[in-house]
């Protein structure tokens, strides 16, 4: 296919244009990469965080279920005994 002086120089711009968008679309990809990588960071920070109260919620559940055994105890043990007429 023979190009024209006026199509040689079209057909170069397009090109040449064409480069200029593929460096934009990959300066795009890298930047989205790393708002990715710097997201998915955070995201493991929180969750470490989630991680770390779920831990203590679990420790303070444990004291709060061992307290109330050891009330229930007490109350059982403090609580008069009701005498009946056969002792």
């Amino acid at each position: 296919m023979k190009l024209y002086k006026g199509q040689e120089s079209a057909l170069g711009s397009f090109f040449m244009g064409g480069k200029v968008m593929l460096k934009k679309v990959l300066k795009k990809i890298e930047k989205l990469n790393a708002d990715k990588i710097k997201f998915i960071d955070e995201q493991s920070k929180i969750q470490k965080k989630i991680n770390d109260i779920e831990i203590e919620i679990k420790d303070y559940t444990a004291i709060k279920r061992d307290y109330e055994k050891i009330e229930k105890k007490f109350t059982e043990l403090t609580k008069p005994k009701e005498v009946t007429k056969d002792e």
